[in-house]
């Protein structure tokens, strides 16, 4: 760390994962809260202005190019954001340019790019390595922006209208009265300095004051430059003075610091001095820019409107935020750090014992309790916030659970077993993180960085931390923790004391949001409170008491259940950056109206704090598995290992390993890949494994369950949904008798982190650990939990009963999203209807039985379906014992078995194929919002492929057997010639075309390719729309694919828009091909991260996925020179594929609206227009609906263009809205200039113009 004379700063830290990558960041100090009231939004406007040329690379397209070379891709690893207090530029580059080219790719020119001479830059680049072209790029981006006008300038104003309008969400809204409650002190600005800023000054905004904000606020002496990575920090600390020491600032030189600062410092005993520990204190506070931070704060004080309750009719949930704002403390000395401790202990106990109370409930009170204590660097303060979110009909037996257990934790403290586990948990959690801490990602250091240099705090590495805990965990005691619980919580158990806040004491605020009516399937309860209607002139929007407004904001809106997090580090909160009108919506209101009222809310506050029972008690088991039913298994089935499946008529480009092999004992070898040292091995039973030891993150380990099937086993529509639900059941119901709180409780203690999903064609549950900590335990306990769970699992109604109102509380909360709306609706169109890739409705899930359940589970959880990855630092031999043991012991059940014969060749998919939808079609959803909140969704979608070309493998086994060579050891002509350590011929010429994987590869450059297009098109030049993404949905099992567009134009120009998105399309396919420079982008960052991942776990763990399902046309031919293959694909290839293969017909549209009611019959002439566009394009004869089409060769023009009548409409809104401001004042005015000339006239008014006889004293004059 250091300073350079011109005051910037800079931090450097070394840190090697992933390999081969660096992360720079630029923090500017200079955000929403620098703005003057008439530029409100230019912090955020420039940090967009800048990307638009600088002196080096004067257009979009010169620094497209340079990421290129750099192995960089543009929007996704050179970004920026704003918030109220900083501008952070943020650059992730591989360190070495991709060295591997194809003939189309091969190095271009860089005349455009080379510094000059006379540039500081050009001096003492010592290898000319990414590094420091990265820092060069920061250098232009921060200051040698050129912020012209023109065309860019103002499109650019257009995508920032169009972000404003796209984030505007109730959700956002919600906030932003948050925001006016808690932080509605007298001179804070927070409230009014939103980083989106006011449209009206961003449409005014000259590149003369952009000019001028960037002069004031981009200077050396307002900026920290932040590197992480794979770096030799000398070298990088010689770059940083050689690019940016040059630099004025505009404040007085300062004395360089010295750089020799270590990267980590030890925590310094509180009587330290040293002048790191000053430098540290120091962080952004140093920086001009600190100046407009806000410090108004009214520190543990209530807000000015304690009580605030808003209610919204797209709202589904109640939410209620009882919190309070203290000072940022930053962790610099021992004490701190204690204080730290304590505190995420007590955390720890809270969140556990609610989780608890969670499962000890069939329909818990509450969906989502957390309690948070952490500073927030962008508002400069602290929040202790206890947050929660529950059914309308639970809120009032969430919030009594809520204080509840904090008046327990803070009335009986912690027991001694409670605070030793939590004491155990906690260390083993800060053990774990030191042991693995060289493969912490450099991206997540970076926020650290950040984070602690905004705070202030002391950087230390994760084995100094682990040490300092290690020393003051023994130190918490039952009776420290209650009495800090008590110097925490008084502005809940205080909250109807009278009493000044302060330190120790913080006295706070409730914030209360809703739905104005309850569920149509919500059943009344005891809970509710609400009128069957309401009255005629209500909105449902309950007054504040103490009068005004209620601004508010939420903490929290994603319904989820709190899982105790062991290990808390302080960090800022991120909210988003839009703003937001009034609160009163036009959606239709669903059942009775709901009424939340502010004396409710404090009379359930109060009963919360009366006497709470007393804690239960906390035990815990060794083990889950019983060791003498393992043996009896073991002795009775004897498991062994059988020959891996490596070849089979889907697996035809491997090594030729005979794929089926008597089953012997010997097999226990399995099958070692010499390219890659991959092990293959499969048990008896059908279970597979494959296994891939690395160093590349020591001490860790991740193991990944596949199970094949997912939603595709429902083979009924009445059993629509019931595999999701199934497996959270079990899930949530806990294993071998155990019930679910005890699993959760053990799992931290274990050192296992656990995550399991689903999806249309499989479920997969992933495992992290430490495989080698406490001799090897947590790898055993992990195949333990696996059996348990495959042989044992708990069927607990009440967890059913849980998991059902879960997904029925998230099925409410998609029906007020117009995304969640229009994915629905689409998802019918493309799959016609398949229930299996629809959304089950509310009905659904509520009739779904415990026997279909039950049925689902055991047809999913099979042996034979069950595919294993194993990744890391582990004992193989020790993971052959545990597998033997734990996997070979389980057994498949003959009514569920799918796979009717061991023979590999038996390839045959026993699920029924999807249906893709085979004419085109236009679908629209509209929610209802009076909010001004006029948004809109454009998506396009396409046939495409599978991600694997069955064909092909189909093809060349045909071939093998018909030409007799299928013996081992003959040369197959396009896989291994007997030995396999010989070079792959399938890379000889253009034999790489006829790999299974050979599409899917081309597609992902395609999908980079047409990404950048359109960004570049749709956004940049024509300013259509703030965002625009390509992208792809492949299946596994089946050949069939689909390819989106999305774009989020403005309502009135979404015709406009697709128009755009078809002709850009249609060039790419025909007149307007790829470029080279187009090419080069996506392939040189695909090369790049390619490079870099074959050095992480993550990416191990998918090239092994599917190695061994033998419904997969996956073999370990996919995973070898993994570069080179896509080094072979040239621009001539992506070319064809565009021109041959690329079908715009059919085509479904989905259109998605919400905002006022007029936006439907926007939606119903935008159909409409779609509609007739591609009926003339593609003709409407019913005879081709089966087939694809290519693309028109008349071309594609584009010829719709935006609403005229919504613009017209809201030019008349706009009028309206202004008459009924203006004409009271011009009555007003009129009133007085008449009084005036009255008063003038008469001889009443002296003195001119003024306001005469009207106002003043009516007697004679003398």
């Amino acid at each position: 760390m250091g300073r350079l004379a011109n005051g910037m700063e800079y931090r450097v830290l070394p840190h090697s994962f992933p390999p081969r990558k660096v992360v720079c960041y630029m923090a500017v100090n200079s955000g929403s809260l620098h703005e003057d009231r008439d530029e409100q939004g230019l912090a955020h406007f420039l940090e967009h202005l800048v990307f638009l040329g600088t002196a080096r690379f004067p257009s979009v397209e010169a620094s497209k190019k340079e990421l290129a070379e750099l192995g960089m891709a543009y929007g996704g690893d050179l970004n920026a954001y704003t918030d109220f207090n900083q501008t952070v530029y943020t650059l992730h580059s591989p360190t070495e340019a991709p060295s591997a080219s194809s003939p189309s790719n091969s190095p271009t020119s860089r005349e455009t790019t080379e510094a000059p001479t006379d540039h500081p830059a050009a001096a003492a680049d010592e290898s000319g390595s990414n590094t420091y072209r990265c820092l060069v790029l920061l250098r232009e981006l921060c200051f040698e922006a050129t912020l012209e006008g023109g065309k860019d300038f103002d499109t650019e104003k257009k995508n920032v209208m169009s972000e404003e309008q796209m984030r505007n969400t109730v959700a956002y809204r919600v906030e932003k009265r948050l925001f006016d409650q808690m932080h509605g002190e007298d001179g804070n600005m927070l409230k009014e300095r939103w980083p989106i800023g006011d449209m009206r000054v961003i449409q005014k905004c000259t590149p003369e004051k952009a000019r001028a904000f960037y002069k004031k606020w981009y200077t050396p002496d307002n900026m920290c430059l932040f590197v992480v990575g794979d770096i030799e920090a000398e070298a990088v600390v010689r770059a940083i003075h050689s690019i940016f020491a040059d630099i004025p600032s505009p404040s007085p030189t300062l004395s360089p610091s010295p750089s020799t600062h270590t990267e980590t410092e030890a925590m310094p005993p509180d009587s330290a001095s040293a002048p790191v520990l000053e430098f540290c204190k120091g962080g952004r506070f140093t920086c001009r820019g600190s100046g407009r931070l806000p410090s108004s704060h009214a520190f543990f004080q209530s807000a000015k409107q304690r009580e605030v309750v808003v209610q919204h009719d797209l709202l589904r949930l109640v939410s209620i935020t009882i919190g309070v704002k203290e000072p940022m403390v930053a962790v610099r000395d021992r004490r701190e750090s204690f204080i730290t401790v304590v505190d995420t202990t007590i955390d720890l106990v809270l969140h556990s014992r609610l989780a608890d109370l969670y499962d000890n409930t069939r329909d818990p009170p509450f969906l989502s309790i957390l309690h948070e204590y952490l500073n927030s660097a962008r508002e400069n303060c602290a929040w202790n916030v206890l947050v929660l979110s529950a059914k309308p009909t639970k809120w009032k037996e969430a919030l009594h659970a809520a204080i509840q257990e904090i008046a327990k934790l803070c009335l009986y403290g912690v027991s001694a077993g409670e605070l030793k586990w939590a004491t155990q948990t906690l260390l083993k959690q800060w053990r774990d993180a030191a042991r693995q801490e060289s493969s912490i990602e450099s991206s997540e250091l970076m926020e650290e960085l950040l984070d602690d240099w905004t705070v202030g705090n002391i950087t230390v590495d994760r084995e100094q931390e682990y040490q300092l805990c290690k020393e003051l965990a023994p130190l918490v005691t039952p009776q420290i923790v209650q009495d800090r619980a008590k110097l925490i919580f008084p502005f809940v158990t205080d909250y109807f004391d009278a009493y000044t806040g302060r330190e120790g004491r913080p006295r706070g605020s409730i914030f209360v949001y809703g739905p104005t009516h309850m569920n149509t399937d919500t059943q009344e309860g005891p809970d509710a409170a609400y009128d069957d209607y309401g009255d005629d002139n209500d909105d449902g929007h309950i007054p504040d008491p103490l009068g005004g407004e209620e601004p508010s904001l939420s903490l929290q809106q994603t319904p989820a259940l709190i899982h105790e997090q062991a290990v808390k580090k302080i960090s800022a909160l991120r909210h988003l950056d839009v703003d937001m009108p009034t609160m009163n919506s036009g959606a239709l209101p669903k059942g009775p109206r709901l009424r939340l009222r502010v004396g409710e809310v404090l009379e359930v506050l109060r009963k919360g704090l009366q006497q709470p029972e007393q804690p239960s008690a906390f035990e815990l088991p060794d083990w889950i598995v019983d060791p003498h039913e393992i043996e009896s298994k073991m002795a009775s089935l004897r498991p062994r290992f059988i020959p891996p499946l490596v070849r089979s008529p889907l697996k035809s480009f491997g090594p030729r390993v005979c794929a089926a092999a008597p089953h012997t004992d010997d097999a226990s070898e399995g099958y070692t890949d010499p390219r890659t040292d991959v092990v293959l091995l499969r048990l008896q039973n059908g279970v597979t494994i494959n296994a891939k030891k690395t160093d590349f993150e020591p001490n860790s380990c991740d193991i990944h369950l596949a199970f094949t099937g997912g939603v595709l086993l429902e083979t009924d529509k009445s059993e629509q949904g019931a595999s999701n639900l199934g497996l959270e059941a079990i899930f949530g119901g806990g294993v071998c008798g155990y019930p679910n709180k005890v699993i959760r409780k053990l799992l931290p203690l274990w050192g296992l982190s656990i995550s399991s999903g689903s999806d249309k064609e499989g479920v997969v549950v992933s495992m992290a650990l430490d495989a080698n900590a406490d001799e090897g335990v947590g790898l055993e306990r992990s195949f333990q939990l696996i059996h348990a769970f495959m042989t044992k699992p708990t069927w607990d109604l009440e967890a059913l009963e849980r998991a059902r109102n879960a997904m029925l509380v998230k099925l409410q909360l998609m029906e007020t999203s117009m995304d969640s709306q229009l994915a629905i609706r689409l998802a019918d169109v493309l799959f016609c209807g398949d229930h299996r890739c629809s959304t089950p409705s509310v009905d659904q899930v509520k009739d779904l039985s415990v026997d279909t359940l039950k049925t689902l589970v055991r047809r999913q959880l099979q042996p034979e379906r069950l595919e294993i990855s194993v990744v890391g630092d582990f004992d193989l031999a020790r993971v052959k014992e545990l597998a033997l043991r734990y996997l070979g012991t389980l057994e498949n059940d003959p009514e569920h078995t799918l796979v009717a014969t061991d023979d590999p060749a038996d390839v045959s998919v026993p699920f029924a194929p999807i249906k893709h939808f085979d004419r085109s079609q236009v679908c629209r959803v509209f929610i209802p919002d009076e909010q001004n909140a006029n948004r809109c969704t454009l998506t396009v979608a396409f046939r495409n492929y599978g991600r694997y070309d069955t064909d092909k493998a189909r093809a060349f086994h045909n071939e093998a057997q018909d030409s007799g060579e299928e013996g081992e050891g003959v040369g197959d002509g396009m896989g291994y010639h007997g030995d396999v350590d010989a070079p792959m011929p399938l890379l000889e010429g253009e034999r790489y075309k006829a790999h299974p994987f050979y599409r899917f590869r081309l597609w992902r450059l395609i999908d980079s390719i047409v990404n950048n297009r359109i960004f570049k098109e749709i956004r940049e030049h024509r300013g259509l729309a703030y965002a625009a993404d390509f992208t792809g949905s492949h299946s596994d099992l089946f050949d069939d694919g689909v390819v989106f567009v999305t774009v989020n134009p403005s309502p009135e120009k979404a015709a406009k828009a697709f128009d755009a998105v078809m002709l850009e399309l249609h060039a790419l396919a025909t007149d307007r091909p790829p470029t080279e420079n187009e090419f080069t982008a996506a392939l040189a960052p695909t090369l790049a991260g390619i490079a870099s991942n074959l050095e992480t776990n993550d990416y191990w763990l998918t090239l092994l996925y599917g190695l061994q399902d033998r419904y997969k046309a996956k073999d370990l031919s996919h995973i070898h020179s993994i570069a080179d293959f896509y080094a072979k694909i040239t621009l001539d290839d992506v070319k064809d594929e565009l021109r041959h293969r690329f079908n715009p017909s059919p085509c479904v549209t989905g259109i998605g609206l919400t905002g006022s009611r007029e936006l439907e019959g926007l939606g119903e002439r935008l159909q409409a227009a779609i509609e007739k566009r591609v009926r003339d394009k593609f003709g409407a004869d019913e005879s081709l609906c089966n087939q694809l089409q290519q693309w028109p060769s008349d071309g594609w023009e584009e010829v719709l263009e935006e609403d005229q009548e919504w613009v017209a409409l809201q030019q008349r809104k706009r009028q309206k809205r202004w008459l009924v401001w203006a004409a009271p004042a011009m009555v007003v005015v009129a009133t007085v200039v008449l009084g005036g000339l009255y008063g003038l006239y008469s001889g009443r008014g002296r003195g001119g113009w003024g306001i005469g006889g009207i106002f003043t004293s009516r007697r004679p004059t003398e």
